[in-house]
């Protein structure tokens, strides 16, 4: 007899991992038991009647074997101890759980419906399964956001308030069946169920057929709808139709252009629309189900989905309802986009999601299962090729990233930054980022924040006594710099007094944009990089806004290089808000607003800026007044921003493509929509810029007013997307080259791209070409997102490196 203990640790729970085991082991005539424990993985304790068998080669086979959702990270062969040894196993059996404690979250994201349950779905015979709106199987179906605690078994999960019917009692212990030990199913009998909010009796399967019915006649006729679902709401209604998505933007209020995704019955369908390059198609159709956004087919979706925009965002399916839904609406394609109040998160309790949507959605359908996290839609963008991380939630959270160095740092909590954000948590070597949180500058986002922090440390059974360190973004008035101060002092309440009390870290936001893309391209510890940190806003070290930056840094420290020139924000955010006056600063700066006061007056007469501004005139000369002052003006009421964003939002301004900030990014993504097809033309001397005297320590702007007193109207709105194009990519490529030539300086040969602006397509295209061709490393990001979601990787990156643990 031979026996042999195992440890499987990665993600080995809830993705049918212990029914694969015990088939797999089975066929070998194993004998033995197979455990959860906890995060720490999976345990085996086997014996084989043979005293020659290669538990080796077992390994290896079954490494080729394991389900398609689960990830082995390692697996470690331990002996048994004398007493086990002693042990005779009459059989192989699952035993249960216990709650052991790894380094890592053994817990898989929430999985888009598999082909199988789709099957099962679809098959009339099978009445259990037939047409139920949340079924699921050992490998797909939610997990994140409906499990409580760990291990995986349904007492820990919200499945826990709807117990087994007999007929799914047998199919759980059914060793041939693929719901073998599946924790979180449910049939038409037992399981959760839908209901109208109206509806006053408790929720039945024998009501769906009518409940499918009526939401299906809403849609048709232009009424927009609520469906909770698996991590959250979400309203629905017509995408091929004009009026509906009007009415929907009407009651969202503070959405008048902000983009709305679109699911589609199927890939086919989603090709008819839109232009879907093969390689995305797997990313599309993955368990990971993201919207992805893919370029517009001309005049074949309303203009209002994404207004001035290149792409749209497309989903597929991804539960039973949705499929319910297009078996009666056939291709018709929906609109499919958060429900929540404008700058709220989701609500996911009955109750509250009834108050959110009272005053968005014709009519609401709810179910009966709870939502533990709530979970929004993934969203990537295709960049240079590559699908690039916007917003990283439902279907990849709860996985983690890992540091391409060693630590011996136990824990590493970071809040992240304040608009678009995530907060993380590291558990040695992996960082772990929260799903989505959003702008986190309300009660309700902030606390949302704090308890998916506190939910992730839980799943990762770190104890308070682990942490080492807290990581904030610098600027002081952050909602999440608070909320980090608050964590904080609560840790070192929970020491009381006993071991070194736990230190606080600020980061600045650039360099945890260039720490996250150093993590994201698994670059070592005493790495240095030259990274072009691009964004709308960063708090500086000189305390002013940034977010124009030529970086050079590792993960300890950062040296600022070059930046666009510091243009003076009259009124703040205001020009964030309303981009006519970050144009008309950026005009006054140009031309030296003090000694050529008359220039301004041409300019803004001939460009009729007073049309863009609430106050007309009167704003306009408010802001020139306050111009004139600045010098005796405290920086804080007026900041000079550096911002390649806000650079943008000018431009967007100046060709009349965006007057009002409606949402973030907006002014900068509609420019990208506006010269998508222009023609790049020299208007510019870019060698005076790079070796004349117009730049001072690496300082860039066009002055372009030049170009405007001369040709201020172009007839053609060609001649305005190729002149705008212009300004767009001769900035990316003064960018590059003065990254280049600092790189050429000091011997490095890694120059990256990181911050919001690298969603830009156009922008990284010349980046990138500028930067190969020199023969230098272009690095971008892979898997981590390039905007704020991934700043709080950053930060726990840098502070490790800090900390040199």
């Amino acid at each position: 007899m031979k026996q042999q203990k195992i440890i499987i640790t990665g993600i080995v729970q809830g993705v049918g991992f212990r029914p694969f085991l015990y088939n797999f082991l089975r066929s070998y005539h194993l004998k033995g038991k197979i455990q959860n424990t906890g995060n720490l993985g999976v345990s085996l304790e086997l014996q084989s009647s043979d005293d020659d068998f290669n538990f080796q080669n077992l390994i290896q086979d079954l490494k080729k074997k394991v389900p398609k959702m689960a990830f082995i990270e390692d697996i470690r062969l331990l002996p048994f101890s004398n007493i086990q040894q002693q042990v005779k196993f009459d059989q192989l059996q699952i035993i249960p759980s216990n709650e052991g404690i790894g380094a890592g979250l053994t817990l898989p994201p929430d999985i888009a419906m598999c082909d199988k349950c789709l099957h099962d779905f679809n098959n009339k015979s099978n009445s259990s399964f037939f047409h139920y709106p949340f079924i699921s199987c050992a490998q797909c179906g939610p997990r994140f956001t409906i499990m409580e605690s760990l291990p995986y078994d349904r007492e820990y999960s919200m499945m826990d308030e709807f117990p087994f019917c007999e007929d799914c009692k047998k199919i759980f212990s059914n060793i041939d069946n693929r719901r073998f030990h599946a924790q979180t199913f449910g049939c038409n009998s037992c399981g959760p169920h839908y209901f109208d909010e109206i509806s006053q009796r408790e929720p039945s399967q024998k009501d769906l057929p009518k409940i499918i019915e009526k939401m299906v006649e809403a849609i048709k006729i232009g009424k927009i709808i609520a469906l909770k679902g698996i991590g959250g709401v979400n309203l629905v209604c017509r995408a091929d139709k004009e009026q509906s998505i009007q009415t929907l933007r009407n009651r969202k209020k503070e959405r008048k252009f902000k983009p709305f995704a679109v699911m589609m019955p199927n890939l086919e369908t989603a090709r008819k629309y839109c232009e879907i390059p093969k390689e995305f198609e797997t990313i599309l159709t993955s368990f990971r189900r993201p919207i992805i956004l893919f370029k517009k087919k001309e005049g074949t979706l309303p203009e209002n989905l994404s207004p001035g925009l290149p792409n749209i965002g497309i989903i597929l399916p991804y539960m039973g309802l949705h499929y319910l839904l297009f078996e009666k609406l056939g291709k018709i394609p929906l609109v499919f986009t958060s429900g929540n109040v404008s700058s709220l998160p989701m609500a996911i309790e009955n109750t509250m999601i009834k108050k959110h949507m009272v005053n968005l959605a014709d009519e609401i359908y709810l179910h009966n299962r709870k939502i533990y996290q709530r979970c929004d839609d993934s969203v990537i963008r295709p960049v240079l090729n590559s699908p690039i991380l916007i917003r990283r939630s439902r279907g990849y959270v709860p996985e983690y990233y890992k540091l391409p160095f060693k630590t011996n740092t136990k824990s590493i909590i970071a809040t992240g930054a304040e608009l678009n954000s995530t907060g993380a948590i590291s558990r040695g070597e992996r960082i772990f980022p929260t799903q989505h949180i959003g702008n986190v500058r309300n009660l309700d986002t902030y606390e949302f924040l704090e308890n998916a922090i506190l939910h992730m440390q839980h799943l990762l059974k770190i104890t308070d006594s682990e942490i080492n360190a807290i990581g904030r973004d610098m600027h002081p008035l952050f909602q999440s710099s608070r909320l980090a101060s608050k964590l904080l002092e609560n840790l070192n309440k929970s020491k009381n007094g006993k071991g070194k009390e736990i230190s606080i870290w600020s980061v600045q936001h650039h360099h945890a944009h260039l720490a996250s893309l150093m993590v994201d391209n698994k670059m070592p510890m005493d790495s240095e990089m030259i990274a072009i940190t691009i964004d709308g806003v960063g708090y500086g070290s000189d305390k002013q806004p940034w977010g124009g930056e030529i970086l050079r840094g590792g993960y300890s420290s950062f040296e600022r290089l070059g930046h666009l020139e510091p243009i003076p924000m009259v009124g703040g955010d205001l020009c964030a808000k309303y981009p006519p006056r970050m144009l008309l600063c950026t005009l006054m700066n140009s031309v030296g607003y003090k000694e050529n006061p008359e220039i301004i007056e041409e300019l803004t007469s001939k460009l009729n800026l007073a049309q863009y501004f609430p106050q007309g005139f009167q704003e306009i000369k408010y802001i020139t007044n306050k111009f004139n002052q600045l010098d005796e003006i405290t920086p804080q009421k007026h900041p000079r921003t550096s911002s390649f964003g806000r650079y943008l939002d000018a431009i967007s301004s100046l060709f009349g493509v965006s007057q009002l900030r409606t949402y973030r990014g907006e002014p900068a993504m509609r420019l990208e929509g506006f010269i998508w097809n222009g023609t790049p033309k020299t208007y510019f001397n870019l060698d005076q810029y790079l070796h004349g005297n117009v730049i001072l320590s690496d300082q860039l702007l066009w002055d372009y007013t030049n170009l405007l007193l001369t040709e201020p109207k172009f007839k053609k709105k060609k001649e305005q997307k190729d002149l705008a194009r212009s300004l767009v990519t001769d900035t990316s490529k003064l960018f590059a080259q003065i990254a280049i030539r600092n790189s050429e300086e000091v011997g490095i040969k890694d120059i990256g791209v990181s911050g919001g602006v690298a969603y830009n397509e156009i922008i990284m295209q010349v980046i990138k070409s500028e930067v190969e061709k020199r023969g230098f490393r272009f690095l971008q990001h892979k898997n981590i997102a390039p905007g704020d979601a991934g700043v709080s990787i950053g930060q726990i990156a840098s502070i490790i490196a800090r900390l040199k643990l």
